[in-house]
């Protein structure tokens, strides 16, 4: 699903609020809309609002121990070591050394109607508020369908 909405000939932005499950008032302040009973066919509705690459860190630092692998790292963060591997330039397991620090990259989770941060935390076995604190929202009723959540290692 896609994170914007193009207005179509009878769509009020009040029905648009609520076909994508946000409020009209997010719909205004993420549109920089002065007059909400006044769109145009053609133009394009933001969904959700506009992060900061800092609300959608790529993952977590790491420093790598002795006996440490790709393929360890990857059990203990739940996530498949040849993303681990791409993510820090690697292309031979074998290269890695205790000490150095890598990313660990985070999983995501694509919203879609109907998903809550309360299922999605319980999905991942993550408590839903790190997740929402992560990707920088502090309502839990607000989760537009169509954006991608950065999911917290649990």
């Amino acid at each position: 699903m896609s994170r914007t909405h193009t207005v179509v000939a009878g769509d009020t932005l009040s029905e648009i609020a609520a076909q994508y499950g946000v409020a009209l008032d997010d719909l205004v302040a993420w549109n920089d809309i002065e007059d909400p009973t006044r769109i145009t066919v053609g133009q394009r509705i933001a969904l959700a609002p506009p992060h900061d690459e800092t609300l959608h860190p790529v993952g977590e630092e790491y420093t790598v121990a002795a006996g440490d692998t790709f393929s360890k790292i990857g059990r203990h963060f739940g996530v498949d070591y040849g993303l681990i591997m791409a993510a820090n330039g690697y292309e031979d397991p074998t290269t890695l050394l205790a000490g150095s620090t890598i990313t660990i990259p985070y999983r995501t989770h694509e919203v879609v109607a109907g998903d809550t941060f309360s299922a999605i935390g319980a999905t991942y076995r993550v408590h839903y508020e790190e997740i929402m604190k992560l990707n920088g929202y502090d309502d839990p009723t607000k989760l537009p369908a169509g954006i991608t959540l950065a999911i917290p290692f649990g």
